[in-house]
């Protein structure tokens, strides 16, 4: 088998495309995911790192094109860690991210599914939330792919415009995050404190979604795309299929978004209670909603101390719920359990532990809620086989 060194050249049809948004190929029997290609198409690659069983590189030629391939809205996206499929058409986007999530329930979950990418639109101008880094010489931009490098930016085309990168000379400063609110509330932080000159008002910030109003911090999480929230609010509604009167949970609850309809689909005579380990998110959704029972802490351990629920909604990290937390879900005899995922691998992991434990996938929905990057969002429904 060819041993491949870094930095050496060579010529290599495109395979398929793989979870994390590279694309595989195969060069003399030995495996390489490629960066900034697309499947078919005939490439020249370099190769950027070298393992015991693959090497990565990027595309620096191409030979043949893919009819899917246009000219990249950023003129930093090659060097820039942030957007990966700037260089795909956006339909071509959301079938490849659609092959992903194929792909990985067929070989993790051992299931065959058929499942639409839903386009959320605005595909540039849409992240709400930014994470700056600076250089040694006060520049501001974003880390290059897989590098601790700045790639300095005048401009980020997936930023929402009043979020862009701050202009001046930020020496002593190493990270600047910037978040705006769908009421166009402007807050910028550097290295974690409020910086006026940066902001438009004081720390929380108002996200409508229906006509309900969260306050919250806005270093917590939210949804960053600005049509995000309504559309997954729409899904867990539907898949939850919560009655008057019922117990709900929903775990990792962040500020209550689910946690907030939840309460009037159950009325009055239902209860919901929200888990997340994150002490200000937690504040504000029992501020914002005083009919919730709140706890903050680590869901597996809240979770243990809780006897009854009859739907379950989670939003569980990008490494997924794991078996322990699905255990104790299982141990509740929810009749409806919904689970919002951003990692096609680690849904599809939960997906065959939760069968082992009894409860089937029932319906799944996905979203392109990070246009431009290989990044999706998933929405399952589980019900009691």
């Amino acid at each position: 088998m060819t041993i491949f060194t870094v930095g050496e050249r060579f010529e290599v049809e495109l395979g398929p495309v793989a979870h994390g948004g590279h694309v595989v190929a195969r060069h003399e029997g030995r495996v390489i995911f490629v960066r900034h290609g697309i499947p078919g198409e005939l490439v020249r690659v370099e190769v950027t790192g070298v393992s015991k069983n693959f090497a990565r590189g990027d595309v620096i030629e191409v030979l043949v094109p893919s009819e899917h391939r246009v000219e990249p809205p950023c003129r930093f996206a090659k060097e820039c860690g942030g957007c990966d499929f700037q260089h795909i058409s956006v339909p071509e986007q959301r079938n490849m991210k659609k092959a992903v999530i194929v792909e990985q329930f067929a070989r993790l979950a051992k299931r065959d599914i058929d499942v639409e990418v839903i386009d959320l639109g605005q595909h540039t101008g849409w992240r709400t939330r930014m994470r700056y880094a600076v250089d040694p010489e006060g520049h501001v931009g974003l880390r290059g792919s897989k590098s601790h490098d700045v790639v300095r930016l005048d401009k980020c085309v997936i930023a929402h415009d009043g979020i862009q990168p701050p202009r001046g000379n930020f020496s002593h400063t190493s990270e600047i995050e910037m978040a705006i609110s769908s009421e166009g509330e402007i807050r910028g932080f550097r290295d974690g404190r409020l910086d006026d000159e940066l902001s438009n008002g004081s720390t929380a910030i108002t996200e409508m979604v229906h006509g309900t109003r969260f306050n919250i911090d806005p270093k917590g999480f939210w949804q960053v795309h600005p049509r995000a929230a309504s559309m997954f609010v729409n899904t867990v509604l539907e898949f939850a299929q919560m009655k008057p009167g019922d117990h709900v949970l929903d775990l990792y609850g962040g500020a209550g978004l689910f946690a907030a309809f939840a309460l009037e689909e159950v009325g009055p005579g239902g209860r919901v209670e929200l888990v997340d380990s994150t002490a200000a998110s937690v504040r504000d959704a029992a501020r914002n909603f005083p009919a919730l029972k709140a706890h903050v802490g680590e869901v597996l351990r809240v979770l243990r101390s809780l006897k009854r629920a009859d739907v379950i909604l989670l939003d569980p990290p990008r490494s997924g719920a794991g078996r322990p937390v699905l255990e104790q879900i299982a141990k509740l005899k929810p009749r409806r359990v919904v689970y919002v995922a951003c990692d096609p691998a680690s849904l599809a992991r939960d997906v065959a532990t939760f069968a082992e434990l009894g409860y089937e996938l029932a319906e799944i929905r996905a979203f392109d809620a990070f246009p431009m990057t290989h990044h999706v969002e998933q929405i399952a429904a589980f019900t009691l086989a």
